[in-house]
């Protein structure tokens, strides 16, 4: 039984509601600050994949999901939960789904875009907030995220 984009869109928003009231306990967090992009995996530790980070969307009204930055090579998995990552499925609707790096639907790249901002595509798609479809991919950049790390990954 193939679970509908409601229920999946609905788990993903529940996911982020519980991430965001853990995203916003102060935890001795090592780092608080906006995070560059541009340097290699190995010499920022939030690109990783041990670090959480919170993202929101800009300007700030919407609400953020904290997920762990996974790199496979010059791309990164969005995970959610221990084996559960963002995708992009056929329509543009992004859901939550079991964790497969050689799925291309997974695998986002994230550029700067100005001083705190950052740009999260899927193959050549943004990520976009849009009003009454909620998260998707598809179109020119409308949405920039801010970057926060949020600790060490507990997923």
């Amino acid at each position: 039984m193939r679970p509908h984009r409601s229920s999946l869109l609905l788990g993903v928003l529940a996911a982020g509601l519980v991430l965001t009231q853990q995203a916003c306990t102060f935890t001795g967090r090592e780092l608080s600050r906006p995070v560059s992009f541009t340097a290699p995996a190995d010499s920022d530790p939030i690109l990783s994949g041990k670090r959480e980070v919170v993202i929101r969307p800009l300007p700030s009204a919407e609400s953020a999901v904290a997920v762990v930055l996974s790199p496979i090579g010059d791309k990164y998995m969005l995970k959610v939960a221990e084996a559960s990552c963002l995708g992009v499925g056929k329509d543009g609707a992004v859901v939550t789904e079991s964790c497969d790096a050689g799925r291309a639907g997974q695998l986002f790249t994230i550029t700067p875009q100005g001083p705190s901002g950052y740009a999260i595509s899927n193959q050549g798609a943004f990520l976009q907030v849009l009003s009454g479809r909620g998260l998707t991919a598809g179109g020119p950049l409308k949405t920039t995220y801010s970057f926060t790390d949020n600790g060490p990954a507990r997923i």
